[in-house]
């Protein structure tokens, strides 16, 4: 069978490999391992220089024109439309099955091309746009605030659409819920992209002179950092000896380095940058006592299992399907959003309660070992298997 994926992860070649910053890539690879064939069309950026990421020979992969956002889509249109449909023409007509993974500009496209053809197609919805473009506190005034929420509605209608009778896998139990009025069939995944040898046993944290507390995300308003820096104040007013490592990049970046000045805790704050996944990625797990996650908005976040794979303790804030991966008080601790006493709190209560701490702990190993990249392959190849049972046939 061949599988044609349409994904919105930037690809890199750099002339001899095609390198994704989006460790999902391992998914694709382990669904090629399982289903057959992988064909992966994803925006693509020429390169010389080289790109720290994911790269795997076992999939092929179809370039199309590059754009880093829906705006860079629509304002690069002209010239970027017309390749862009040929590659989906290309790619769809030559499938036995294709993923459409949203939200996604080219989403509809893709599904015109589907229906056209008469290919099986599948939905991976990795989230909610409408939570994404207006939960958090990226944009300001009342009219601009107005004209994104509309935008977005118009997304996930479309997205509802592309999803109205067919299966549907979803990034958490509350994109279940919102969709499976519309598909088919919907399935709950957890993402992960951990396999077994990524995890990585310890019986216990917190046990330094000083407390490492990580941060593995954008740095984007939706985030919620300015809540955690504010949190690391009142823990270091607490008498606690803390260090927090924020790894990651984006726009919001001067903002919460000025923040932290100002909170008179720069020094007790490191920005590394963006850090791909792999083996430094999880060092900075492996060397961390807690891992916080305070943000306004989520799917369900891959770093939540990449914590517990390296024996680290969660909190988190219960938003999205954050809760389909933490159970307060068994895979972690929950909180609410925008709180930097909730923060911590219950970054106090981890660092104070050993017994608790190690509980947590242990929850997690069980909870990710359950939820490793090649079982969430297998869930789907099964559910495929069984929705599509005469797709490869229907083809011959």
């Amino acid at each position: 069978m061949n599988l044609a994926i349409f994904s919105e992860d930037s690809l890199y070649f750099d002339g001899e490999n095609y390198v994704s910053k989006n460790p999902l890539t391992k998914l694709y690879a382990a669904l090629d391992s399982i289903v057959g064939d992988v064909t992966l069309s994803g925006p693509t950026k020429q390169t010389d220089r080289p790109v720290e990421g994911y790269v795997d020979s076992s999939i092929t992969y179809s370039p199309r024109p590059h754009y880093g956002s829906v705006v860079e889509f629509v304002k690069h249109s002209p010239s970027i439309l017309s390749p862009t449909y040929r590659n989906i023409k290309r790619n769809v007509s030559r499938a036995d099955l294709v993923m459409i993974r949203l939200p996604s500009p080219i989403g509809l496209l893709v599904y015109r091309q589907a229906r056209k053809h008469e290919t099986p197609y599948f939905v991976y919805l990795a989230g909610d746009i409408r939570n994404v473009a207006t939960g958090g506190e990226k944009y300001e005034g009342s009219l601009v605030k107005m004209g994104v929420s509309a935008s977005a509605t118009a997304f996930h209608w479309a997205n509802v659409l592309i999803s109205r009778g067919t299966l549907t896998f979803t990034t958490g139990s509350a994109l279940r819920k919102a969709f499976n009025a519309h598909a088919a069939h919907c399935v709950n995944l957890v993402p992960s992209v951990i396999s077994e040898r990524d995890i990585h046993e310890r019986g216990d944290a917190c046990r330094g002179d000083e407390v490492h507390l990580l941060f593995v995300g954008r740095l984007v308003p939706v985030k919620g950092l300015k809540y955690l820096l504010k949190a690391i104040q009142s823990v270091v007013e607490s008498g606690v000896n803390v260090h927090l490592r924020i790894v990651g990049d984006g726009q919001q970046r001067p903002q919460l380095e000025q923040l932290a000045g100002r909170l008179g805790i720069a020094q007790r704050v490191t920005f590394c940058g963006h850090v791909a996944f792999g083996p430094e990625l999880l060092d900075y797990y492996r060397s961390s006592d807690v891992f916080v996650l305070p943000s306004l908005s989520e799917g369900v976040p891959k770093t939540l299992t990449e914590a517990m794979a390296s024996g680290v303790p969660v909190v988190a804030t219960d938003v999205g399907g954050v809760s389909d991966a933490i159970t307060h008080g068994e895979t972690g601790l929950l909180i609410g959003t925008r709180s930097a006493s909730e923060i911590h709190d219950a970054v106090m209560t981890l660092i104070e309660n050993p017994s608790r701490r190690r509980t947590i702990i242990e929850n997690g190993y069980e909870f990710v070992r359950q939820h490793t990249v090649n079982a969430q392959a297998e869930l789907m190849a099964e559910e495929i298997r069984k929705f599509y049972s005469n797709a490869e046939g229907s083809r011959q």
